[in-house]
């Protein structure tokens, strides 16, 4: 293996020491060396920011001040980052194990034209307790329909904002899927390999229909879909959200 690229880790973060903590740790025990670590506060507490200056002798760059929201912070990072690829690592989400980055290597190399590239995530609980894991191959048909790209498992290329844009500040929640919608010839490449977690209780899993309508605001904005479509995609994904609750329920 000859490719060592720079690997920029954005973490953005508001009053959450705990879960913090929690991801600078995966963050750090990485075992690839060629990585900046950047931490976005949105204005917190003593207590987070206490956190981040304990540890910035391991931060490339870090700032704590209000922001816009998500999409803002986001950008914060996005534009403090210098490597060659970028992943998004929100605050109480980590790694899976030492070797989430290393093990993306090859594929990255491969795909260095790529505009991002994704692995698997999955979902766990407060308690540590394993949950669903998300992730297949890449269908501009199906991202049509629904978001099936989880940023904090996504190696976005530099490349992609510089041509792209960064993300819009009209998006609350569902910027993220936006920004993949904008880019027409989007170039994903999906590995089948465990990258994140993700933990779950979150407002757009404890309330999805603000997330789906912000996704519908997404698509009138780049697609060519009539109202009662939207409307279709909408009440479709309620309802797999809501048998997926069900199906939890009973198992």
């Amino acid at each position: 293996m000859t490719y060592f690229p720079l690997i920029s880790i954005v973490t953005i973060v508001f009053n959450d020491p705990k879960g913090l903590a929690k991801t600078i740790e995966s963050v750090l025990d990485q075992d690839y060396a060629n990585k900046e670590y950047i931490i976005i506060d949105g204005g917190s507490d003593s207590s987070t920011v206490d956190l981040i200056r304990e540890k910035e002798i391991h931060l490339s760059y870090w700032i704590s001040e209000k922001d816009k929201g998500i999409s803002d912070a986001f950008n914060k990072g996005v534009k403090a980052a210098k490597g060659k690829w970028i992943i998004l690592l929100n605050a109480a989400d980590c790694f899976q194990d030492s070797g989430s980055i290393s093990k993306m290597l090859p594929f990255l190399e491969k795909n260095q034209d790529a505009d991002i590239v994704f692995g698997k995530l999955t979902e766990v609980d407060k308690d540590g307790n394993i949950g669903k894991s998300f992730g297949k191959p890449f269908s501009r048909k199906t991202l049509e329909r629904e978001c099936t790209i989880i940023h904090p498992a996504t190696f976005h290329n530099q490349s992609f904002f510089e041509k792209n844009g960064y993300f819009s500040l009209d998006f609350k929640i569902a910027m993220d899927y936006e920004i993949f919608l904008r880019k027409k010839d989007l170039k994903a490449v999906f590995v089948d390999l465990p990258i994140t977690y993700m933990e779950t209780g979150g407002m757009s899993q404890q309330n999805p229909s603000p997330a789906y309508l912000e996704a519908n605001k997404a698509k009138q904005l780049h697609l060519d879909k009539s109202k009662l479509q939207l409307k279709l995609d909408y009440y479709e994904n309620m309802l797999r959200y809501r048998l997926s609750k069900l199906k939890q329920r009973f198992l």
